[in-house]
């Protein structure tokens, strides 16, 4: 199993000035994200993989 923690909402990320949030930052032509799940290729044939992509968002009950 992985697990590729990128669950924030980059909000002192944007705070800083920035635009994208960090996992779509560009690295060498490649997003973080991009990257992340790359580097896991070896895997991919040998192992089961199951991507989640889940945006938490803080519910205020009052």
């Amino acid at each position: 199993m992985f697990v590729i923690p990128m669950a924030g909402l980059s909000s002192r990320f944007f705070k800083a000035g920035y635009t994208k949030p960090k996992y779509q930052l560009d690295l060498n032509g490649e997003s973080v994200f991009a990257w992340s799940v790359k580097s896991f290729a070896r895997y991919f044939k040998s192992d089961k993989f199951v991507l989640f992509i889940v945006m938490f968002i803080k519910l205020r009950i009052f």
